[in-house]
């Protein structure tokens, strides 16, 4: 919120950037928590950093252009970089070119919280989201990606293939034949 608020394209025009930047930046700083629906926590917290944001704002916003990194991760000590997690910024599993496999995301990744662990997306599951759940089967496998696709709805839970011919069981309703797979009876 407080790096949107002080980025160069909402700065106020000045003729002289360099001798009215003090001024510049307490117009800035004087509104940066106008339109903000949590108002009691932006004032909080811009009024807990004000002196580092000044700081950048005046010496090292050139060097530094990326605000967030500057006050979040180095000074503030809110947030590790993307890809990183917890009180000491570790690496998330598979950092920093397959997080979780790509198949999933790093609880507390970006923030000084969370234990690192994967939260798999919707038909992936394994530590690291290396594995297919159960009622998906890997329709795709190479060096850099898999993908689990949903088994038909004939199946009992697993299955090896598209269709109802990779069912492993099939449901009430259904039979399983040698050729066709799981055949309807209903």
């Amino acid at each position: 919120l407080i790096t949107n608020r002080l980025s160069d394209d909402k700065m106020p025009e000045h003729k002289d950037p360099v001798s009215d930047s003090v001024e510049v930046f307490q117009e800035v700083f004087k509104n940066l928590c106008r339109e903000d629906r949590a108002k009691d926590q932006c004032h909080t917290l811009a009024d807990k950093c004000k002196e580092y944001l000044q700081n950048w704002w005046l010496k090292h916003k050139t060097e530094t252009p990326d605000l967030l990194n500057y006050m979040c991760i180095e000074k503030l000590n809110y947030c590790c970089p993307n890809g990183h997690y917890g009180p000491q910024c570790n690496p998330c599993p598979g950092y920093p070119d397959r997080v979780c496999n790509n198949n999933g995301k790093c609880k507390g990744n970006g923030t000084r919280k969370g234990n690192g662990q994967c939260n798999c997306d919707v038909g992936y599951s394994g530590k690291i989201c290396d594995e297919c759940a159960s009622s998906y089967y890997v329709s795709y496998k190479d060096d850099n990606k898999m993908l689990c696709v949903r088994c038909h709805s004939a199946c009992v839970d697993d299955c090896t293939q598209a269709g109802t011919r990779g069912c492993v069981q099939c449901k009430d309703g259904w039979r399983k034949d040698k050729l066709k797979g799981c055949v309807d009876i209903n």
